[in-house]
């Protein structure tokens, strides 16, 4: 094996897309000597779940103790077992996957950086990224539909986005650089990527290998998000602590009854806010782009259609029934 590829994400970024394709594919990716390794959360994404990827337990190891994912592994079995499928693997290029790998410091990505030389692999990362406020928004959305959130996007946004340390692009990619030296850092646009032909791991795999030909699969997940309605509704929900079956069946109709919309939830961010965020970046962007984009893949400076302010929604009795009928037709059968 020449390289091991780092794919750390970024969050929210279509990263459990791509774990579930490789983990499903992984015969076809060893055709391509590409080796989406079979340890870590492998067997799970396999069946198509949600999960941390393959590379989970590796990346957990060097977060540190202090950190609330932190996973001990004192015997290194974690780190001998990579080896391992390192040295027996037939292919040219190893793959790990997991957005840990986004938070573990210099001092942890160098000891990863001494086991690869020590086997004679050269160690790179890659991971997408979107314009920051477009991250802010999923996050937000995330947070509505997962964990019970009862604030308006402007009010989380603003009260996050100066925090979040690794949405200073250009910094971060920088100390990963350091770390890994010049060339070994592939930064993809998320919302170029999941255009590709062959979606978004259709993209990875072409700027992995340089070529596309030959990919037999395409992703077809795609994350869809609620009508305004919807996320006002679930807002309301959220004060009466519903449980993560209710929220996830109430966006799983959405979809169903055609509802939901592709990329489209950014029309309940006030332009102001998302001025304010990409105001607060832009010298970062600058750079970023100018050094760790390829051609092509600059952001979309658009920042947004048409404004819908939730404040402003009124949620009818015909609202109630479109969006929880379903719910209570399916609760009463």
């Amino acid at each position: 094996m020449k390289e091991l590829i780092v794919h750390a994400g970024m969050p929210k970024n279509g990263s459990s897309a791509i774990q579930v394709m490789f983990a499903k594919n992984r015969d076809r990716l060893l055709e391509l000597s590409l080796d989406y390794f079979d340890i870590g959360e492998f067997e799970s994404g396999k069946s198509g779940a949600i999960t941390s990827g393959n590379g989970a337990l590796i990346s957990r190891s060097l977060l540190g103790a202090n950190h609330e994912a932190y996973y001990s592994d004192p015997d290194n079995k974690i780190f001998s077992e990579l080896k391992q499928k390192i040295i027996n693997s037939p292919a040219e290029i190893g793959i790990l996957s997991s957005e840990f790998f986004t938070n573990i410091s210099e001092k942890s990505l160098a000891i990863l950086k001494k086991f690869c030389d020590e086997l004679g692999v050269r160690l790179k990362y890659f991971y997408y990224v979107r314009r920051q406020d477009q991250f802010l928004m999923s996050g937000y959305m995330q947070r509505v539909k997962r964990h019970g959130s009862v604030d308006f996007p402007e009010d989380f946004i603003r009260s996050t986005y100066k925090g979040v340390g690794f949405l200073n692009y250009f910094s971060f990619t920088a100390r990963i650089e350091d770390v890994l030296g010049e060339g070994n850092v592939i930064v993809r646009n998320f919302n170029v990527g999941r255009k590709h032909a062959k979606g978004l791991a259709g993209d990875f795999i072409e700027a992995v290998i340089g070529k596309g030909d030959h990919i037999e699969f395409r992703n077809e997940v795609i994350n869809v998000s609620p009508s305004p309605k919807e996320i006002k509704t679930l807002i309301l929900l959220n004060k009466f602590s519903p449980s993560h079956r209710f929220t996830d069946e109430l966006v799983r109709n959405s979809a169903k009854y055609s509802r939901a919309s592709v990329g489209g939830v950014h029309t309940i961010l006030n332009p102001d806010t998302c001025k304010e965020v990409l105001d607060y970046f832009s010298d970062q962007n600058d750079l970023f782009i100018d050094k760790y984009f390829p051609n092509g893949h600059e952001f979309d400076q658009e920042i947004v259609g048409d404004y819908v302010d939730l404040r402003d929604i009124k949620i009818e009795v015909e609202d109630v029934l479109e969006i929880l009928g379903a719910l209570l037709v399916k609760l009463y059968k």
